[in-house]
């Protein structure tokens, strides 16, 4: 049933854009047409969409300049088409078509070369997006070409990317192994989240597939390989913040997985080894409270014995983070992309170095992404995805706190101390209230606890003249102002 949803979406999508679409724009800009193409994404490119579905449908330029000098005029041109009714209720948003660049959609250097660097540095899930996705028109061959090159990680690529995973994984539940479930909700699923995030990573390369954008890489679990059904079945049981099997349902995959990349000679012997024989959940809070950095793979590998020190010594409050938790080599460049990625509650940037310019484009962001993922947890609620119901309400508790601080122009306090630091604040007094209630409660009154919140913020917002009315009430039109699909999964 969900399979024949996909397929009728495509099939009316086609349609649409073949008889209506490109007919109108052939007729005002006919010099443009082999300039584009034309993909379907997200849950419909991968089979799953279902009645609560949208369509995504890109009209995407290889050429930056093609897409500024034309992707207003196209939309005008769409915007004015009177599509039949059989369109406009395919899906909720009805039949819309979005416009993208190569450049934009931050894979244009991926696209143009393939190197290490480039591989590392490249957004996954962008990169699922594109290869995955149902062309319907590419006259120049641009995408068809670019997807048949395109095959998986290459060997140091993925032995990268699953040494720097399992590191996370075992971190991620050594301090989840101190965390008390029951009086420390929001921080128990925190990191409960992260440990799952590392087990899907590795659950998609065993089966070559990268990882889909964070709403589906749960859902889509279920259809890979060998360890995804279990996989997904564990998680799902292990939901439950005091479940007492947590941390040993955890502790099976880890070895699971450690024991597959270890045979595969991916995961490396040195760390395998370090996780067999050394690596213990001591319950002891650590007294070591100093902040290690490890700016990049090779340096992780350098300084193995560094590495191992810090998982053995991991506490409540002690830590060290890889470049993949801080992005730290954008140290120093101050521009929107760099403190976006840059994890600054981490490594204590002097914020007054930071443009208000970039700041009021950073509120923008949170504004949106927590009136999007709210959005995400009702989807998740239509269609009974307890995963993403909690995965998406303690990324959105998240975003609330930190746009708290950001209002005050304050930094984000490391997770440990986010909620008492928010009481202790006086920011917001009625947020931090309704955030703890909101824990002990079910989905539906969740989400109205976080519409709470978000309207408190939002009332500041518009006290303060902070964002403008437009950018206050069109979270949809300003999406593409402020790029939030390059960061929204970068904190996860």
């Amino acid at each position: 049933m969900v399979r024949n949803i996909s397929k009728q979406l495509i099939s009316l999508t086609k349609e649409a854009f073949f008889d209506y679409v490109l007919p109108a724009i052939k007729d005002k800009y006919s010099a443009s047409l082999d300039k584009f193409f034309v993909n379907i994404t997200s849950s419909v490119a991968y089979g799953v969409a279902d009645k609560h579905s949208d369509i995504d449908v890109f009209i995407l330029f290889r050429e930056h300049k093609d897409y500024l000098k034309f992707h207003e005029k196209f939309d005008k041109i769409i915007k004015a088409i009177k599509f039949p009714e059989k369109f406009e209720g395919m899906c909720d948003k009805g039949m819309r078509f979005e416009f993208e660049s190569l450049k934009k959609s931050d894979v244009l250097d991926f696209y143009r070369t393939q190197s290490y660097e480039t591989w590392m540095n490249q957004t996954e899930w962008l990169l699922c997006w594109l290869v995955n996705s149902v062309t319907i028109y590419d006259p120049k061959d641009y995408i068809t070409s670019f997807k048949k090159k395109i095959k998986f990680f290459d060997g140091d690529v993925l032995k990268s990317k699953v040494n720097m995973s399992f590191i996370l994984l075992l971190k991620y539940q050594k301090i989840l192994s101190k965390i008390d479930p029951l009086n420390e909700h929001y921080l128990a699923d925190f990191y409960f989240f992260k440990v799952a995030k590392q087990l899907m990573n590795l659950a998609y390369w065993s089966a070559k597939k990268y990882t889909p954008h964070t709403k589906w890489q749960y859902f889509m679990l279920q259809f890979i390989g060998s360890y995804g059904p279990a996989l997904y079945y564990d998680l799902d049981l292990i939901l439950a913040t005091d479940n007492p099997n947590r941390l040993k349902i955890i502790g099976k995959w880890t070895a699971q997985f450690g024991r597959y990349w270890f045979n595969h000679k991916i995961l490396d012997k040195e760390i395998y080894n370090f996780y067999i024989n050394e690596y213990k959940f001591n319950t002891e809070n650590s007294s070591n409270k100093n902040i290690i950095l490890f700016k990049n793979y090779g340096e992780v590998i350098k300084n193995k014995g560094n590495i191992f020190s810090s998982l053995n010594s991991l506490g409540k409050f002690s830590n060290f983070f890889l470049n993949e938790e801080t992005n730290i080599v954008y140290l120093g460049k101050y521009d929107y992309d760099a403190i976006m990625r840059i994890q600054d509650k981490y490594v204590g940037l002097d914020t007054g170095k930071i443009s208000s310019k970039i700041q009021t484009k950073r509120i923008n962001y949170l504004h949106f992404i927590i009136w999007r993922k709210i959005r995400v947890i009702n989807g998740a609620l239509k269609r009974n995805n307890r995963f993403n119901q909690a995965w998406y309400a303690n990324q959105a508790v998240e975003h609330i706190i930190e746009m708290s601080f950001r209002l005050k122009k304050q930094k984000l306090p490391l997770e440990f101390i986010q909620l008492s630091s928010l009481k202790s604040s006086g920011y917001f007094p009625q947020i931090y209230p309704l955030l703890i209630k909101s824990f002990k409660l079910d989905t539906p009154n969740k989400i109205e606890i976080l519409w709470k919140c978000f309207f408190i913020l939002q009332k500041y917002i518009k006290k303060n003249k902070i964002l403008s009315q437009f950018q206050i009430g069109n979270p949809l039109e300003i999406q593409f102002d402020i790029e939030y699909w390059k960061y929204e999964n970068l904190r996860l």
